[in-house]
């Protein structure tokens, strides 16, 4: 579907992704509020039958903290932090609403290249798509559950050809972006293995 969303047009911020993650991060600090990057929370902190704060390290430094809040607003994986919270203490309805499979994983290449006019290429201000089936669900179902990529699907982007008036990048580089689905936990098994996986 994600892709199917994507073949509608070119959906891609004026200003790059980086803009959007940027004007969050000013507004958050306009506001008098500090944002910590490398902090990793490990426990959620109880207080009167509710969350009111939360405790972990500083990933760079291994140094602990902790916060407290009313209320304290999660935006981690829902799942994740119901079982670091305890699932026993949530109501039947919200384990419910908990209880959902993942998306699947994906694989994605980002390229720099070097004295190479993308748009010479036919590259432009849009997502290009190749699929190896009409019928793009069974191409996954093959790619992902099969890992079979002897005729894979895939997107390719090029995200300096749709941020108009923008150019972050070195003189005569462009970026490519190519993304596909990937079984996150088949390539774990196989890197365990010290396994590779083998394309025609």
């Amino acid at each position: 579907m994600l892709f199917t969303g994507y073949q509608r047009g070119a959906y891609y911020p004026t200003h790059h992704f980086e803009h959007v993650i940027d004007s969050l991060v000013d507004k958050i600090k306009s506001a008098g509020s500090t944002v910590l990057l490398n902090h990793e929370v490990t426990t959620f902190t109880e207080m009167g039958g509710a969350i009111g704060g939360v405790s972990g390290r500083n990933i760079q430094n291994d140094e602990s903290f902790e916060f407290r809040a009313k209320p304290v607003v999660c935006n981690m994986d829902p799942q994740r932090a119901a079982s670091m919270i305890g699932l026993p203490k949530f109501g039947k309805k919200q384990r419910q609403r908990l209880n959902y499979d993942y998306s699947a994983s994906n694989f994605m290449v980002y390229c720099t290249l070097c004295d190479i006019d993308l748009t010479e290429l036919g590259f432009g201000c849009w997502n290009t798509f190749h699929s190896g089936d009409t019928d793009l669900n069974r191409s996954f179902r093959r790619m992902y559950d099969d890992f079979d990529y002897s005729n894979p699907s895939f997107a390719i982007t090029t995200p300096g050809l749709m941020a108009k008036g923008v150019n972050d990048r070195p003189q005569g580089e462009q970026i490519v972006e190519i993304l596909t689905v990937a079984n996150y936990a088949h390539f774990k098994s196989l890197k365990q293995q010290g396994r590779s996986l083998k394309l025609p």
